[in-house]
């Protein structure tokens, strides 16, 4: 039996990878070998409680990264940049925090640090650049290069045009650089996009489930890109599985649902929302073959987008089954008793089980305020 669930690990490990995390893996990977990784994406990372004496992180974009304790001491971060950075409790002793960018950073001792906000700002506006209502361009991530284009050049020259200069530049590193097969779909109000996916198909139906999940606008989700190659495709129904209202609070889902993974039966597994201290939490176990267990607890709080609903889990104990970190995103039907979703590549489906009621108050979360293309992040 070992052999085989070692080989379920294996599969799991080669699924197709949904952009829902900002961060450059090679790079995540190259900090945690060898402790340094100057001029390095980093942004969303999860760095709690990480190890980083005197590691080089010049230059390393940081923003929206959780170093929750993390230890700096000694660090070396000239010019990076911490937006949204969360430090509570980190170790700065002796870091070398020169020309950094803070704006709305969570520093060590709980206060918010909004100091470089103005910098920032101006780093990623247009210079210079007309409104694309007033001039009809609007930016172009492109194979190798970002430009301020028409609609149509952008399209001719297999590029895919975004609402600024920031996310044109994320399509650029984030989607061209990314291996095939991969698919970008596009909806008037958000971008998202699937790679190394087993083929052109499974990428298509992947950046369109996605977008379908997310997007206040699903109807108007189409494929724009595949592998690298602009395509022109009319607007893919959404099917009716997708259709739950974007009003849905998280706390109107707390419940515990069975999660059925479409292509691994012999794997299964729970996810239980509850309220804990005024906040909606999760929580997920999962078997193989209904004998060898673990759980899972949240990283950080689920994150409602659209109609998609994003969590991050960690093995806290049981069977080393598969990954130790899995992501989850799901689409709960328009009553929230069913869904549909993906784990860390895979399909899956579930119900509700069981609803709870929450006995403590929790203020209305409402959905994220994320640009275009975010929901990639």
């Amino acid at each position: 039996m070992k052999h085989t669930i070692l080989g379920f690990g294996c599969l799991l490990l080669m699924g197709l990878s949904w952009q829902v995390g900002a961060f450059d893996e090679v790079h995540l990977k190259k900090l945690k070998a060898v402790g340094s990784c100057p001029s390095c994406d980093l942004s969303g990372a999860n760095l709690v409680e990480a190890d980083l004496t005197d590691a080089d992180l010049t230059g390393a974009d940081l923003t929206d990264a959780d170093l929750t304790d993390a230890n700096l001491n000694g660090a070396k971060l000239t010019d990076a940049n911490l937006t949204d950075a969360n430090l509570t409790k980190a170790n700065l002793t002796k870091a070398n925090l020169t020309a950094a960018k803070f704006c709305n950073t969570k520093m060590p001792d709980g206060t918010t640090n909004n100091s470089g906000c103005d910098s920032v700002a101006k780093k990623d506006a247009p210079k210079p650049a007309p409104t694309p209502a007033s001039s009809g361009k609007t930016w172009c991530g492109m194979h190798d290069s970002t430009e301020y284009l028409t609609v149509s050049d952008c399209f001719s020259r297999n590029g895919i045009p975004t609402a600024s200069r920031t996310h044109a530049g994320s399509v650029k590193n984030d989607y061209f650089a990314k291996k095939n097969h991969k698919a970008y779909a596009k909806a008037n109000d958000t971008g998202t996009w699937v790679s190394k996916a087993f083929n052109a198909l499974q990428a298509k139906e992947g950046a369109l489930t996605h977008c379908h999940g997310v997007s206040k606008q699903p109807s108007t989700c189409r494929i724009v890109n595949v592998n690298g190659q602009y395509v022109e495709e009319a607007p893919a129904p959404v099917p009716d599985s997708l259709n739950v209202s974007s009003d849905h609070r998280l706390t109107d889902l707390v419940g515990r649902y069975s999660m059925i993974h479409k292509d691994l039966k012999a794997f299964n597994a729970w996810i239980t929302l509850k309220v804990s201290e005024g906040a909606v939490i999760a929580e997920m176990e999962m078997c193989y073959d209904f004998t060898l267990c673990a759980k899972f607890k949240q990283t950080k709080p689920p994150k409602k987008i659209g109609r998609m609903v994003r969590f991050h889990f960690k093995k806290v104990s049981g069977t080393q089954l598969v990954m130790d970190e899995p992501w989850v995103t799901i689409t709960f039907s328009a009553d929230g008793r069913t869904y549909t979703g993906n784990w860390s590549g895979w399909n899956i489906e579930g119900k509700r089980l069981s609803q709870a009621t929450p006995t403590q108050a929790v203020s209305k979360d409402e959905d994220s305020d994320e640009s275009e293309e975010s929901s990639n992040r």
